[in-house]
């Protein structure tokens, strides 16, 4: 195992209501895998190809997007150790920075970063379900408001119920990745030496390709969110965190290596879905069929991920006290924050109504890196504080690999309101609107 993991004395947790811990180590992996697997493995390699003009340097995109995910969430893991409760990124940052950071971040999460996600992956299915039967656009905003609701209506269930769900889809998904990427290795008569290469790329469009690819990884923390239901959260989640990264880079890649072998660069830089082309190619019609209902499924799984874990991190501010405390009501038999989810539910089919969610994630990319960059500083914070705490899970190479994570935050951070001024200060603008907000509740609320 990267890093060192031990077994602290037993302390007392910060209590977590009435939430039951049914999620296993399978399930807490489930949810990275599940969360993460969505629709971009499948639709964005031609847009990084495009940026890096090679299928060589496409895989180099792929693999450094992978290891820099890897990096956070080392630094993530030994956090997820440290603050086993539900809420997860929130809670690291309430601990280091106090509870106006938090907020904050919860805050942009809540209106758009996990909504917006949801709405998102929610809209690619159904806009690749209208590729396989006709829809109109109205019949599209109906399918992906009705998948956000099944998928909320399961998780109304309980944690163990949409857990199974979730380790189902999951499973099934990595199954259908291994099987794209094996037909491509086996059948495309091709191998690594023949894909194309061109000089290295600028930083800029390097920078661009990556954005891409990060959409693809993003989702890797969720299952922080939902510590406060996972049994043993102190060992599980870091090892769910690193464990489901490694899964999810090494599918990636063998996908994206089966898709490079087979599509021509001319073809592959003019598919709309490469996944989708690589399989017809590689076996026919049926092929194409088959890896289209892949990504039905993938994207009903990451939907089902997102809506599960985004729900605990209102619920948690709502027991801080800092949202109406009706966000951390329970059902009474399953346990489970159902007022979070409907709320989480309304909003984000809001989005898909409004369309407005590719946008306004647009918006907030750079606000997402800023809080992931405070997360690995905190890990410094933290260790300062308290520098004789036994810890579960230690970050390797202290401080250099937190440092790191900090440092790349900061430059993608940069280079986002370098290549995109407009969107970038519109994001800042979402995320200090969370400001005024907050002064209301604490002096509502008489809070810190």
């Amino acid at each position: 195992m990267i890093g060192t993991m031990t077994t602290p004395p037993e302390r007392t947790e910060r209590p977590e209501g009435d939430l039951v811990r049914g999620l296993g180590a399978g399930s807490a992996l489930a949810v990275v895998v599940g969360a993460v697997i969505g629709s971009g493995v499948f639709l964005v390699a031609a847009d990084i190809r495009a940026s890096v003009s090679s299928s060589l340097w496409g895989l180099v995109v792929w693999v450094a997007a992978g290891l820099l995910s890897l990096i956070g969430g080392l630094t993530f893991a030994e956090l997820g150790g440290r603050f086993p409760g539900t809420g997860g990124q929130y809670v690291y940052l309430r601990e280091a920075f106090g509870p106006r950071i938090a907020f904050l971040f919860g805050w942009t999460l809540f209106l758009v970063i996990q909504a917006g996600s949801i709405a998102a992956v929610a809209a690619a299915f159904a806009g690749v379900l209208g590729d396989l039967v006709p829809l109109s656009a109205a019949g599209r905003i109906l399918v992906a408001s009705s998948v956000i609701g099944a998928s909320t209506g399961v998780h109304l269930l309980g944690v163990r119920r949409g857990g199974l769900v979730l380790d189902i889809l999951s499973a099934l998904k990595v199954v259908a990745l291994v099987g794209l990427g094996v037909a491509g290795l086996v059948l495309s008569g091709r191998s690594i030496g023949d894909l194309s290469v061109a000089p290295m790329p600028d930083a800029a469009p390097f920078g661009v390709a990556l954005i891409a690819a990060f959409w693809a990884y993003d989702g890797w923390n969720n299952v922080g969110y939902l510590a406060g239901e996972v049994q043993n959260p102190r060992r599980i989640v870091p090892l769910a965190m690193v464990g489901g990264i490694a899964i999810v880079g090494a599918l990636y890649v063998l996908t994206n290596l089966a898709i490079h072998l087979t599509l021509p660069p001319d073809e592959l830089a003019r598919s709309v879905h490469p996944a989708i082309d690589a399989a017809t190619r590689l076996v026919g019609s049926g092929g194409g069929t088959a890896i289209a209902l892949c990504i039905l499924l993938s994207t009903v799984g990451c939907t089902h991920g997102l809506v599960m874990a985004g729900a605990r991190v209102p619920y948690a501010m709502a027991r801080d006290g800092v949202v109406p405390a009706m966000l951390a009501r329970l059902t009474p038999h399953t346990r489970a924050p159902s007022v979070a989810l409907v709320v989480q539910m309304a909003w984000s089919i809001v989005l898909v109504v409004s369309g407005t969610y590719d946008q306004l994630f647009t918006y907030v990319i750079a606000a997402a890196f800023v809080f992931y960059g405070l997360c690995a500083v905190a890990v410094i914070v933290l260790r300062r504080r308290a520098p004789g705490e036994e810890r579960v899970f230690s970050v390797p190479l202290y401080p250099w690999v937190p440092l790191a994570y900090a440092t790349f935050c900061a430059a993608f951070v940069i280079n986002a309101c370098r290549e995109k001024p407009l969107a970038s200060l519109a994001g800042l603008g979402i995320v200090a609107s969370g400001l005024p907000a907050y002064a209301w509740l604490t002096r509502r609320r008489q809070l810190p």
